[in-house]
C-alpha cells in the first residue's frame, strides 16, 4: 500500500514507478487502485479482518500533529495487545475525527474468524468501560463495520427489577415494576425487530406461519 498523505486523508496516489506495483484502499469510498508492471507475478490471498470506525474529540491538526496513522496504529495495537502489522488505517476525516481502520488476524493463525469475534468483544468492552486508549479526547461513537454504535447499543439493567421475597419486606420492595420490565425487554429486542422488518425473507416467512 502506498504512504499515507495527510493532505487527501488516505494513501496517497499512485506513482507507477515502485517496483513490481502498487495498491491502496481509499476507505472512506470504498475503491481500491492497483497497478501491476508488467512480467511481475503476485500472490492475493484472504485476510480475515475487523473494519473498525471510531469518532474523537479531537481535530485533524492534533490527530497529525501527535503523530498521525502511526502513532494511532501504535496506540490501538498497545490496547489490544498485539503487533503493530496487524492494524491498517484507511481513511481519516473530520468530523470531529473520524478513522476507519481493519485490523486483522495472523496469517497463520488456524482459527481466524474466532479471533476476530473475541477482538471485537474486547474492542467492545473496552469503548464502554472508557478502557481504549487509542489517543485525542474521548470517544464519541464507534462502529465493528456494521454501522451499529458500540455506546448506543442498549441492554437490560438488571436493577430495573425489583426481588420477589419473603423475609418482612415492603410492599414496594416486594412489587415486580412490570413497566420497567417492557421497558428494557423493548429496548433489548429493537435491533432485532428493525433487522426483521428490513429483511423481505424473514417477513415472508412469518406471514406463511400465520396464515
Amino acid at each position: 500500500m502506498t504512504k499515507w498523505n495527510t493532505d487527501i486523508g488516505a494513501p496517497d496516489y499512485l506513482t507507477k514507478k515502485a517496483g513490481c506495483g502498487e495498491n491502496r484502499f481509499v476507505g472512506v469510498k470504498n475503491f481500491m487502485d492497483i497497478f501491476l508492471t508488467p512480467g511481475c507475478k503476485i500472490e492475493i490471498r484472504p485476510r480475515d479482518a475487523v473494519l473498525t470506525n471510531v469518532r474523537i474529540a479531537w481535530t485533524l491538526d492534533e490527530f497529525y500533529a501527535d503523530g498521525g496513522t502511526d502513532k494511532f496504529a501504535d496506540r490501538v495495537a498497545a490496547a489490544l495487545n498485539i503487533h503493530k502489522s496487524r492494524v491498517k488505517v484507511v481513511a481519516v476525516y473530520e468530523g470531529s475525527v473520524r478513522i476507519q481502520y481493519f485490523i486483522m488476524a495472523e496469517p497463520a493463525d488456524k482459527d481466524p474468524l474466532a479471533t476476530i469475534e473475541k477482538l471485537k468483544v474486547t474492542i467492545s468492552a473496552k469503548i464502554k468501560a472508557n478502557d481504549y486508549d487509542i489517543g485525542g479526547g474521548k470517544i464519541l461513537s464507534s462502529d465493528l463495520g456494521d454501522g451499529i454504535d458500540v455506546l448506543a447499543v442498549p441492554g437490560i439493567e438488571t436493577n430495573n427489577f425489583a426481588t420477589l421475597s419473603g423475609g418482612g419486606r415492603g410492599a414496594e420492595e416486594d412489587t415486580l415494576s412490570m413497566s420497567s420490565m417492557l421497558t428494557s425487554f423493548a429496548l433489548a429486542v429493537a435491533p432485532t425487530v428493525m433487522f426483521m422488518a428490513r429483511t423481505p425473507a424473514v417477513m415472508e416467512m412469518l406471514g406463511d406461519l400465520y396464515e
